[in-house]
């Protein structure tokens, strides 16, 4: 597959970049895979292992990055987020251009071993208040919780300019338009 190509979408926790993701997959789900992330966090209400999420104890986690098994991981939020290798064979297999929903942290890592095949876009909430907001209606952290990741999201907002594009994500359809755009522009789709 000569023309691999991987999209790495980036926000902060509560910026819609799952939303987004799950649009795009919809309207192209012949032309994208979505790498399953692994993760040591606890699984949520409704979330599906081997499906939404790897999910693995710390300990797994450890003897999976001694065996270099991922192509990038980071720990977030006191847990470990990691896109094992295997993934990216698993879109190669496909002919699918892989997406990767990561951080900043992980966007680093993957530049500097895929550079040259690699698209990178930051979703931005249109305020911080909606960016709150967004955080609190998903009932699924305890304030304490969410604390922590208005913390860490104002070092991802910072971190953001080390992307090819961002996106404000304030109306969906309006964000969805700009993405496609930008990935007609950078070859990703054809139509």
């Amino acid at each position: 597959m000569k023309d691999f190509k991987i999209l790495v979408i980036s926000s902060v926790s509560g910026g819609g970049k799952n939303t987004v993701i799950k649009e795009l997959l919809n309207t192209y789900p012949n032309d994208f895979y979505l790498a399953i992330t692994a993760t040591t966090r606890p699984k949520r209400l409704g979330e599906v292992p081997n499906r939404d999420y790897y999910f693995f104890s710390k300990e797994e986690f450890t003897k999976m990055i001694q065996e270099n098994q991922f192509l990038e991981y980071a720990e977030v939020h006191g847990n470990y987020y990691g896109i094992p290798i295997s993934e990216l064979e698993k879109s190669k297999t496909l002919n699918k251009k892989l997406i990767l929903n990561i951080d900043y942290q992980g966007l680093r890592t993957i530049k500097g071993k895929l550079k040259e095949k690699i698209t990178s876009i930051f979703l931005k909430p249109p305020s911080e208040s909606v960016w709150i907001e967004r955080l609190k209606k998903r009932n699924t952290d305890s304030e304490e919780a969410i604390q922590i990741r208005l913390q860490e999201g104002k070092k991802e907002l910072e971190a953001s300019k080390e992307y090819d594009y961002i996106v404000v994500n304030d109306d969906l359809s309006i964000c969805i338009k700009e993405l496609i755009e930008i990935l007609h522009k950078e070859n990703f789709i054809k139509n």
